[in-house]
Protein backbone atom coordinates (compact mmCIF):
# COMPACT_ATOMS: atom_id res chain seq x y z
CA UNK A 1 0.00 0.00 0.00
CA UNK A 2 1.38 3.34 -1.06
CA UNK A 3 0.39 6.95 -0.52
CA UNK A 4 1.71 10.24 -1.80
CA UNK A 5 0.81 13.43 0.09
CA UNK A 6 1.18 16.70 -1.79
CA UNK A 7 1.82 19.87 0.19
CA UNK A 8 0.33 22.39 -2.23
CA UNK A 9 0.86 26.15 -2.53
CA UNK A 10 4.14 26.08 -0.64
CA UNK A 11 5.06 29.39 -2.29
CA UNK A 12 2.59 31.08 0.07
CA UNK A 13 4.86 30.28 3.03
CA UNK A 14 7.36 33.00 4.00
CA UNK A 15 10.47 32.44 1.88
CA UNK A 16 12.89 32.65 4.82
CA UNK A 17 10.91 30.03 6.79
CA UNK A 18 9.69 27.86 3.90
CA UNK A 19 12.25 25.04 4.08
CA UNK A 20 11.89 24.67 7.85
CA UNK A 21 8.07 24.78 7.67
CA UNK A 22 7.95 22.18 4.88
CA UNK A 23 10.33 19.93 6.81
CA UNK A 24 8.21 20.29 9.97
CA UNK A 25 4.97 19.47 8.12
CA UNK A 26 6.65 16.51 6.39
CA UNK A 27 7.70 15.11 9.78
CA UNK A 28 4.17 15.62 11.13
CA UNK A 29 2.61 13.85 8.15
CA UNK A 30 5.00 10.91 8.44
CA UNK A 31 4.30 10.70 12.18
CA UNK A 32 0.55 10.78 11.53
CA UNK A 33 0.80 7.81 9.14
CA UNK A 34 3.41 5.89 11.18
CA UNK A 35 0.90 3.45 12.71
CA UNK A 36 -1.10 2.88 9.53
CA UNK A 37 -0.54 0.85 6.40
CA UNK A 38 0.87 4.05 4.84
CA UNK A 39 3.85 4.31 7.20
CA UNK A 40 6.16 4.85 4.19
CA UNK A 41 4.15 7.85 2.96
CA UNK A 42 5.93 10.11 0.49
CA UNK A 43 5.44 13.84 1.07
CA UNK A 44 6.06 16.20 -1.87
CA UNK A 45 6.04 20.01 -1.55
CA UNK A 46 4.59 21.64 -4.67
CA UNK A 47 3.71 25.06 -5.98
CA UNK A 48 2.02 24.84 -9.35
CA UNK A 49 1.83 28.61 -9.91
CA UNK A 50 4.33 30.39 -7.63
CA UNK A 51 3.45 34.03 -7.15
CA UNK A 52 -0.18 33.62 -8.20
CA UNK A 53 -2.09 33.41 -11.48
CA UNK A 54 -0.36 36.40 -13.09
CA UNK A 55 3.17 35.23 -12.34
CA UNK A 56 5.52 33.81 -14.96
CA UNK A 57 7.51 31.84 -12.36
CA UNK A 58 7.97 28.16 -13.25
CA UNK A 59 6.22 25.49 -11.16
CA UNK A 60 8.10 24.17 -8.13
CA UNK A 61 8.14 20.47 -7.33
CA UNK A 62 5.89 19.29 -10.17
CA UNK A 63 8.66 17.39 -11.97
CA UNK A 64 9.45 15.58 -8.72
CA UNK A 65 5.74 14.80 -8.20
CA UNK A 66 5.37 13.39 -11.72
CA UNK A 67 8.50 11.26 -11.30
CA UNK A 68 7.26 9.89 -7.95
CA UNK A 69 3.85 9.07 -9.40
CA UNK A 70 5.47 7.29 -12.36
CA UNK A 71 7.78 5.34 -10.04
CA UNK A 72 5.11 4.39 -7.49
CA UNK A 73 2.15 3.58 -9.75
CA UNK A 74 1.55 0.59 -11.95
CA UNK A 75 -0.91 -0.65 -14.54
CA UNK A 76 -2.63 -3.77 -13.22
CA UNK A 77 -2.57 -6.82 -15.47
CA UNK A 78 -6.01 -7.37 -16.95
CA UNK A 79 -7.21 -10.93 -17.38
CA UNK A 80 -8.84 -11.03 -20.81
CA UNK A 81 -9.67 -14.77 -20.86
CA UNK A 82 -12.05 -14.54 -17.86
CA UNK A 83 -15.76 -13.65 -17.92
CA UNK A 84 -16.41 -9.93 -18.30
CA UNK A 85 -16.44 -7.96 -15.05
CA UNK A 86 -17.55 -4.34 -15.33
CA UNK A 87 -17.36 -1.85 -12.44
CA UNK A 88 -20.10 0.77 -12.85
CA UNK A 89 -18.87 4.28 -12.04
CA UNK A 90 -21.88 6.32 -13.09
CA UNK A 91 -25.41 5.68 -14.29
CA UNK A 92 -27.78 8.22 -15.91
CA UNK A 93 -30.82 8.42 -18.18
CA UNK A 94 -30.88 9.88 -21.67
CA UNK A 95 -34.34 10.67 -23.01
CA UNK A 96 -35.10 8.48 -25.98
CA UNK A 97 -32.09 6.21 -25.37
CA UNK A 98 -32.61 4.74 -21.91
CA UNK A 99 -30.15 4.19 -19.11
CA UNK A 100 -26.46 4.72 -19.81
CA UNK A 101 -23.72 3.33 -17.59
CA UNK A 102 -20.08 4.29 -17.58
CA UNK A 103 -17.33 2.36 -15.87
CA UNK A 104 -14.26 0.20 -16.18
CA UNK A 105 -13.84 -3.31 -17.57
CA UNK A 106 -11.87 -5.04 -14.81
CA UNK A 107 -11.49 -8.37 -16.61
CA UNK A 108 -12.64 -10.04 -19.79
CA UNK A 109 -13.68 -8.27 -22.97
CA UNK A 110 -16.78 -6.42 -24.07
CA UNK A 111 -17.33 -5.70 -27.75
CA UNK A 112 -19.97 -3.70 -29.59
CA UNK A 113 -23.01 -5.93 -30.01
CA UNK A 114 -22.31 -8.10 -26.94
CA UNK A 115 -25.25 -8.80 -24.65
CA UNK A 116 -24.58 -8.03 -21.01
CA UNK A 117 -26.63 -9.10 -18.03
CA UNK A 118 -26.81 -6.46 -15.31
CA UNK A 119 -28.14 -7.86 -12.01
CA UNK A 120 -30.63 -5.60 -10.28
Amino acid sequence: DKMVVVLNKTDMLPKEKRAAMVEKMTKRMKQTFQNTKFKDVIVIPVSAKPGGPDSDAPPEGLDNLVNIIKAESYVPKKIVDAPALFAVDHCFSIKGQGTVMTGTVLQGRIKIGDTLEIPS
